[in-house]
């Protein structure tokens, strides 16, 4: 098992560094096509659309990381119906994500032509909309994600999650100059972005059911018994070493009921 760790670890090392490459060499020679393409009108209006949902990121509130430190303690002390019960929980802690995400994104919609009145014509701010439309969507997918992503690197399946990367930005490159070449719309262009989204999702659900067998429970979350039971932050005392302290508190005030006696 350790030898395998090993080679996640040394191989996820090396796909995750290609991965980088491969977007760096792909943003050099492919941001100049689509410039050329979309023009200076549009590409300014992708471009300022595609930074205001870059701030709605924040709106999975660090799940994901929560659950990766978690769901591999739980796997390294073999604690599988807390680990059910503590998926479950990150279920709905990621529902209500995506509901304050559709709140948050049908409100900047609705203010999206006041706030830009100034500096964008009616056709573009009807741009605007469009891609907003498309781009919150890729926000709601990229946070379903983010509890399967989580599972897959707490399981310590490395080069599975580099390897869609590098999959995803060759991806990239080649549909935007096979889409943008016969319709170069901005449209389109943040189309690829919300398919390759859908194909990470997709690809990360089907190995955490089939390869790791892990299947999400939707039943509602027993507020009083699985908080508790899940190692949560708040808990200072963990359930495997509750007796342990019970039984040295007991050994504390015992011998302090002696010394008080002597004396």
């Amino acid at each position: 098992m350790m030898q395998n760790s090993n080679k996640q670890i040394a191989f996820g090392t090396i796909m995750s560094y290609l991965s980088i490459v491969i977007s760096c060499v792909g943003a050099i020679v492919v941001t100049p096509f689509i410039v050329k393409c979309l023009g200076d009108s549009s590409y300014g209006v992708y471009r300022i659309i595609v930074s205001l949902i870059a701030y709605m990121s924040i709106l999975n509130f660090g799940f994901g990381s929560s659950a990766v430190r978690y769901i591999s303690e739980f796997r390294v002390k073999n604690q599988k119906e807390k680990e059910g019960e503590f998926l479950t929980i990150i279920k709905y802690m990621n529902f209500f994500a995506i509901c304050i995400c559709v709140i948050v994104g049908v409100i900047i919609y609705s203010f999206i032509g006041d706030i830009f009145s100034s500096s964008l014509t009616l056709e573009e701010i009807d741009l605007a909309k469009e891609l907003f439309k498309i781009l919150i969507i890729g926000v709601i997918v990229s946070v379903v994600n983010d509890i399967y992503a989580s599972i897959i690197n707490a399981y310590e399946q490395f080069i599975f999650v580099k390897s869609i990367d590098v999959i995803r930005n060759i991806l990239k490159i080649v549909l935007v100059f096979m889409i943008l070449s016969f319709n170069s719309s901005a449209v389109f262009l943040t189309m690829i972005d919300l398919a390759l989204n859908v194909f990470v999702l997709l690809s990360n659900m089907y190995y955490v059911r089939f390869k790791l067998k892990i299947v999400i429970a939707f039943r509602l979350p027993n507020l009083k018994t699985d908080f508790v039971q899940i190692h949560c932050p708040s808990n200072t005392i963990s359930s495997d070493l509750q007796p342990e302290y019970t039984t040295n508190r007991r050994q504390f005030y015992g011998s302090k009921a002696k010394n008080t006696d002597r004396r």
